[in-house]
């Protein structure tokens, strides 16, 4: 055999080389005792299951991680050609005809009990999905001609047609003015909250707009009265930072329909305007004719404007 240090050929079972002298015993510790080298083996048999577990426990770290991101990554996939992002956001989107209603059910989600449709929030009652309200299916918007400035309702009796220093919004535009109020597209939409009408004059500032209110899910809104109140709280939201005062509310008639006139003065030191609430109830929706002036006499125009046609 040969020596593992020096690698000379030596005699089998010598216990130190010859030629280097190097220590050739198997066992180079004779004065431990048997009975702790057992110890030492069943300390080393004791590291082994820790081990074991801590390696079981990384990879099933490893494999749960691996899971989710396929997860993620094949719902991207399943979604990338659809407009989940943009339903999120409040603007138009389109499903496959199956995929709808779970689309719905988890943007309502957040708002409502799922297994007893009870509400978790206040903003409104539960009454079911967008396409379980009433009206829905009843409204009809109205027409608009860019190149004479006409409006006419298919909705309310209601036609006429602005000067030319008047601007109507565009869609584009409208979805900014949903954004800005507050609204999102996807109730527009679903017929929930609709601008049937927004124009502005674009050398004064003033400004027009008509907007329907489904009844059924705008259900804190008992009646008229309490539709009018909350046309004031907007109001009185919108100019926290100005003094409001309203005039008494009357009633006015426009092509021979009734509306609840809802007046106020918004002003501070140095400039003053005044804002025109028309509400009416449509039986389903709620209307409201809502101008915005500088002056009075602005005011006096718009009213007759309303009353042109119809």
């Amino acid at each position: 055999m040969k020596c593992e240090f020096c690698e000379k050929e030596i005699e089998k079972d010598v216990k130190f080389c010859p030629f280097c002298g190097a220590d050739l015993r198997t066992d180079k510790n004779p004065d431990i005792k048997p009975e702790e080298k057992q110890d030492k083996k069943q300390e080393k048999k004791k590291v082994k299951p820790l081990k074991i577990i801590l390696i079981v426990f990384l990879c099933s770290a490893i494999i749960i991680g691996l899971v989710y991101l396929g997860g993620f990554l094949i719902f991207k996939a399943m979604f990338r050609d659809t407009a989940w992002d943009e339903f999120k956001n409040g603007n138009n989107y389109s499903f496959d005809e199956d995929d709808v209603d779970d689309v719905i059910d988890k943007f309502f989600s957040k708002y409502f009990d799922d297994e007893d449709d009870t509400t978790i929030v206040d903003e409104r009652e539960y009454k079911g999905r967008y396409d379980d309200y009433a009206g829905v299916e009843n409204f009809k918007a109205g027409k608009i001609t860019r190149e004479t400035n006409s409006y006419e309702s298919d909705f309310i009796n209601l036609a006429f047609d602005l000067p030319t220093a008047w601007d109507i919004y565009t869609d584009k535009e409208l979805d900014k003015l949903y954004s800005s109020e507050g609204s999102s597209k996807a109730l527009a939409n679903n017929k929930l909250f609709v601008y049937d009408l927004y124009a502005e004059n674009s050398l004064s500032g003033d400004s027009i707009y008509i907007s329907f209110y489904n009844k059924d899910y705008f259900s804190e809104y008992k009646n008229l009265d309490e539709f009018s109140v909350a046309v004031k709280d907007s109001t009185n939201a919108y100019a926290s930072k100005y003094d409001v005062s309203y005039a008494d509310d009357s009633t006015i008639t426009i092509n021979g329909d009734k509306y609840v006139q809802t007046a106020c003065r918004i002003s501070d030191s140095s400039t003053s305007c005044y804002q025109y609430d028309f509400v009416r109830d449509l039986g389903e929706y709620y209307a409201d004719i809502s101008i915005f002036a500088y002056d009075l006499d602005t005011v006096g125009s718009l009213i007759d404007i309303l009353n042109s046609k119809g």
